[in-house]
Parts: structure tokens; sequence; C-alpha cells
């Protein structure tokens, strides 16, 4: 009896030896996974931690915010662990914001990519601002006093719209809405953002106001030509007032009239400028066959212009003489698109 209860008990010791043993062997496992997660660590730390990032087709908002808005995660520091677990941040609250992609452009620099939404133009009602996309539905509402100096998107008139509500398409023609999106569009390529972009619906025609100066763009044909010559002349008509005539022109048309005109006097003087391009072409030698019309502004216009001018209007002399300028004739010294002098 004494033996085997001596044979039991050193069964029961080497399995108590057994289990320590085995014990021993999982913690020493369990510290060699932490500190190879520990050492992996220090070398992505060491490897990735990021020091600059960069910030891509953002318009709206600043790079300083976009980078507040994106990165307050703890992984924010780390490349590699941030573009694979946060590749794509959804900015849902953020106006007219949709999301950011989070890419490594290399081992210490993150490039945030942002997509704002499409805006095509904005309508006002009551105070506040209806921003649509090129789908006619309004995405966004602001406040009329946000709308800021930059202008990213034309604030639109002459439409007759009935019903805007913010998730709604608005009840538009989609031709009308198709001219619209291709204007806004050339707009935001050239960079010239008008006070306003009219259009007149019983015509179909679209006319930009810049200040004291209305741009009749006529239809959408040639619509990115037009708008490359009105990138160029705009610079030349700073100060005017005036009409310049974009309604007519063709592939072959080297000058473009502008009227100086006073829109409530209706006092007007022809005079040819210089049809540039935004960026240089081959040399045009062919002389302009452009029909000049005076043309009215949409009472829509006037009153939005009225609005913006009347501080600064000073009337004209009284008796002042309505004179116009005929358009120069054909002459072969000024084939190279020189702009002719004014006349007296």
């Amino acid at each position: 009896m004494e033996k085997r209860a001596g044979r039991k008990a050193s069964r029961l010791q080497k399995r108590r030896e057994a289990a320590a043993m085995a014990r021993k062997r999982r913690g020493r496992i369990i510290w060699g996974i932490f500190i190879a997660v520990v050492a992996v660590l220090l070398a992505f730390s060491g490897m990735y931690y990021v020091t600059d990032i960069e910030v891509a087709d953002n318009a709206r908002y600043t790079d300083e915010e976009i980078i507040d808005m994106t990165c307050d995660s703890p992984l924010a520091g780390n490349t590699l662990l941030f573009s694979k677990f946060k590749s794509r941040i959804i900015l849902d609250d953020v106006p007219f914001m949709e999301y950011v992609d989070v890419a490594m452009k290399d081992n210490h620099t993150l490039l945030l990519r942002v997509k704002e939404k499409q805006l095509v133009g904005v309508l006002s009602f009551g105070g506040l601002d209806y921003y649509f996309d090129n789908t006619g539905t309004v995405v966004e509402t602001a406040d009329a006093a946000a709308y800021g100096e930059e202008k990213l998107v034309p604030r639109i008139l002459g439409l007759d719209i009935k019903r805007v509500n913010y998730g709604e398409t608005l009840e538009i023609d989609p031709a009308v809405l198709g001219t619209i999106t291709a204007t806004a569009r050339m707009i935001k390529k050239y960079q010239i953002h008008p006070d306003y972009l009219d259009y007149d619906t019983e015509d179909n025609t679209v006319s930009l106001i810049y200040g004291d100066v209305q741009v009749l763009i006529g239809g959408d044909t040639l619509l990115e030509e037009k708008m490359s010559r009105v990138a160029a002349i705009l610079p030349q008509l700073e100060g005017e007032t005036g009409v310049l005539h974009m309604e007519n022109f063709a592939e072959d048309t080297v000058n473009i009239v502008f009227v100086q005109t006073d829109w409530k006097d209706n006092v007007s003087v022809e005079t040819d400028v210089e049809a540039g391009l935004a960026e240089e072409e081959p040399e045009a030698v062919i002389e302009p066959q452009v029909e000049i019309t005076e043309e009215g502004i949409s009472p829509e216009t006037a009153g939005a212009i009225q609005e913006n001018t009347e501080e600064n209007y000073t009337e004209p002399a009284e008796n002042t003489p309505e004179t116009t300028t005929e358009t120069p004739a054909e002459n072969p010294e000024n084939t190279e698109g020189e702009a002719p002098a004014e006349q007296p």
C-alpha cells in the first residue's frame, strides 16, 4: 500500500512539474510575441512617422482646415497605418464635403485628396442660399451672408423656380440645366467667377455679370472657345462699364465688340477689344465678321447690378448726346488682332 501511495504521489509531482513547465513556456511565448509587436511598432514609428501632409483638390476649405477635419486619429502619426486603416474618411457632417481619401505618398508624407460636392450654382430665397449639383438636386443650404468673395459657384438669376428645398430636385428644363452646368464648368476651369449668371429663358441664352460689365455669351455653342476669350479680355475691361458681345462669336473671330454703355441711360460707344486666348494659339489673320447689336439687360440682372453699383454711380452730364462709333473697316495693316484706337 505504501509503495502504491508513493508511486501515485510521484506521478502527481511530475504532473505538477510538467504543468509548471508548460506555463513557463506559454509565458515565454507571450512575452516573445509582445516584444516582437513592440519591435514592429518601434520599427513602424521609425520608418513611417509623419513629417508632412499634402492636401489636393480642395477649394472651399484651406489645407489646415482639411487636416484638422481628418487627422484627429491616434493613427495619424504613422503614414502606413493611417493610410491602411483610414483610407477614406467620410465627412457628411461638413458642409459642401463628401469624403477625403488618404494615401501614403512616401514613408513620411500623407496625401489627402478631397472630394467636394460637385456644385453648379446657387439660388437665393428668403435669405438662404440653395446650392444645387449637375442633376438639379439641392445638396446644401447656407445663410446668404456666407456666400463669400470666392464665388466658387455662380449665383443664378432669371430662372422661374417656384419651389426650393434641401434634398429635392429643382423643376428646371434639362436643356437649361445642361447649359448652366457647362457654363459653370468653364467658369471654374478658367477661374473667371462672375457676380451673377443670368439665364434668359425666353431665348435660352446666358450672360455673365462682372461688376458693371455684362458678357453676352449667348447659347452654349463653342462655349469653351468663348470662355477662353472672356478670360483673356476681362483684365482689359477693368473699371469699364458696358456689354461685351460674345453671342455671335465664330471660330474665325479675331476682335470682339465691347459696347461702352450706361445700362441706366442707354448711352453707348462701340469699340473693339482684342480677342486673345487664355493660352497661346497660332496667330489669327482673318478679319472679323461680327454682327453688332445692342442688347438690353434683363430686369433681374438690372436689379441685381443696380443694388451693387448704385452707391458708386455718377450721373452723366446733362444733354450728353448718344454716340456710336462704326466698326473699323478692313485694314490690311491690322491683321494681327490689335485693338484700333478709340474714336473721340
